[in-house]
C-alpha cells in the first residue's frame, strides 16, 4: 500500500471541534498501529516530525534536561533505523541545538561534519611535517580545533578546558569534558561564559583543543587573524 501524505498543518481533516477527544484518541491509536512504521519511513515525514518536535519543545514545560533527552532516544533509535538518515540529521541538529548556546550555531553545526577521520589525519600530517613553516602549522592546528568547537577565533585566549573530573552540568546527566568561553561579541558590560559540552571527543581531539589554548594565551588577536589567514605558507 502506497500512503500519500499532506503535511501542510493548516488544512487538516477535522477542523478543531469537529471531532470528540475519544474518536479522536481511536483514530490516532488507529494510525499508530497500522501506519506508523509507513509515515515515518518517509523522508517527508522525519523532517516535518523533527520542526514539530522543535515548535513543540519551544512552548514545552518540560525541563531542559527532559527535551534533551527526549531528543538523544530519538537520535539513537534513528541510528538503528532503516531508510532514518534524514531522522538522525534532523535529531542531531536539534541535539546541538538544546545543548550548546553559541553563535550561528547552525552553521558550525554544518562545518562541525565537514570534520572527518580523513581531514584530521591530513591536516595532522601538515601540522606534523617539519618542512611546512611553523606559522602554517599552527594555523592548520587552530583552524581545525576551531571548526570542532564553533567558537570565534579571538575566544581562544579566554578558553579553558575541563576534562579531568568535569562536574555534571545543570540538565545533564552525565559528566563530559567541559569547554568554557568568554563570549567576544555581546551587549553586557560583564557578560557570562559559555559552557559548551564536548561529549564524543575523544583524548586526541582534547589534546588538540588543550594545545590551541595554550598556544593562543599569550597571542593578541592581530596574531590570531594572521595565523588563520595563512594558507600553504602564504598570506591570503
Amino acid at each position: 500500500m502506497q500512503i500519500l501524505i499532506n503535511l501542510d498543518a493548516n488544512h487538516p481533516t477535522f477542523p478543531p471541534g469537529t471531532l470528540d477527544s475519544r474518536s479522536r484518541s481511536l483514530m490516532n491509536t488507529y494510525i499508530k498501529e497500522r501506519f506508523f512504521d509507513s509515515i515515518m519511513y518517509q523522508e517527508a515525514a522525519q523532517r516535518d516530525f523533527a520542526a514539530w518536535l522543535e515548535n513543540h519543545h519551544e512552548t514545552s514545560q518540560a525541563s531542559a534536561q527532559g527535551k534533551r533527552k527526549e531528543i538523544r532516544n530519538i537520535r539513537s533509535a534513528a541510528e538503528k533505523g532503516v531508510n532514518t538518515t534524514t531522522l538522525l540529521n534532523e535529531m542531531e541538529r536539534l541535539h546541538f541545538d538544546a545543548r550548546n548556546n553559541v553563535p550561528d550555531k547552525q552553521i558550525n553545526f554544518g562545518l562541525s561534519h565537514l570534520i572527518d577521520t580523513d581531514f584530521l589525519a591530513r591536516m595532522a600530517k601538515q601540522a606534523g611535517n617539519p618542512d611546512v613553516p611553523i606559522t602554517q602549522r599552527r594555523g592548520l592546528m587552530l583552524f581545525g580545533a576551531t571548526l570542532m568547537v564553533g567558537i570565534r577565533t579571538s575566544e581562544w585566549t579566554t578558553a579553558r578546558l575541563i576534562s579531568d573530573n568535569p562536574p555534571v552540568l545543570p540538565g545533564e546527566t552525565s559528566a563530559y569534558p567541559i569547554l568554557v568561553i568568554q563570549t567576544a561579541k555581546t551587549r553586557k558590560a560583564d557578560p557570562e561564559p559559555r559552557y559548551l559540552i564536548l561529549e564524543g571527543f575523544d583524548r586526541g581531539a582534547l589534546g588538540m583543543i588543550e594545545a590551541c589554548i595554550d598556544m593562543t594565551a599569550s597571542m593578541t588577536n592581530g596574531h590570531l587573524g594572521q595565523l588563520v589567514s595563512w594558507e600553504c605558507g602564504k598570506p591570503c
